[in-house]
């Protein structure tokens, strides 16, 4: 079993150089494809202990074949359950903290549909730009490499590989300001608090 954990430890241990925290970065790619690849094992017999611990102690707390238990109460798993059956409010996840926010879903229509308007960050087009899009970065990306500004491996990293999607548009309401009239994603402030513009 492999575990990013373990692999972290590993890897410190490998490259670990005394007290010598500095170095020369300057040189390495900002950006590249992560490396997979890990130290032998068996370099450091403390930390295989510890590996063979760990990895024991996750596949015992697993315990196969035991149901699944909730930690809600009967009546609050339906209240959830005829919560999200309710057609007319949306529920999201505040833009910041653990917050959860229940709207009307009219309002929150209307506050996505405000922001769509401005025409200063968003245009409507014809058809799905998506591919056009990425096939436009994906030249200027190589064009960079032509010219010698970046490497093999950050090229690889940049490049658009995969089938571009286009993105969905969705909001995610702000409950960390208590006044900020006039600005977008105050809306939602009037949900939390009951108090007017």
């Amino acid at each position: 079993m492999s575990f990013e954990f373990i692999r972290s430890i590993r890897l410190k241990e490998y490259f670990y150089d005394g007290d010598n925290v500095g170095g020369d970065f300057s040189d390495v790619p900002a950006f590249r494809n992560k490396s997979t690849w890990s130290p032998e094992r068996g370099r450091e017999i403390a930390i295989e202990a510890y590996a063979q611990a760990v990895e024991e102690e996750i596949l015992s707390s697993l315990n196969i074949g035991r149901g699944v238990y909730s930690n809600l109460s009967e009546s609050e798993r339906k209240a959830l359950k005829d919560l999200k059956s309710y057609d007319d409010i949306v529920i999201k996840e505040a833009d910041k903290g653990s917050g959860v926010v229940v709207m009307d879903r009219d309002t929150y229509n209307n506050e996505a549909f405000r922001q769509l308007r401005d025409r200063e960050v968003y245009r409507e087009t014809p058809t799905d730009l998506t591919q056009q899009i990425a096939e436009m970065v994906n030249d200027r990306i190589r064009k960079l490499l032509g010219d010698g500004y970046i490497e093999d491996k950050t090229l690889d990293y940049l490049l658009v590989n995969s089938t571009p999607r286009a993105r969905r548009f969705y909001l995610l309401p702000k409950i960390h300001k208590k006044s900020c009239q006039g600005k977008t994603g105050c809306l939602w402030l009037w949900y939390l608090y009951g108090e007017g513009f």
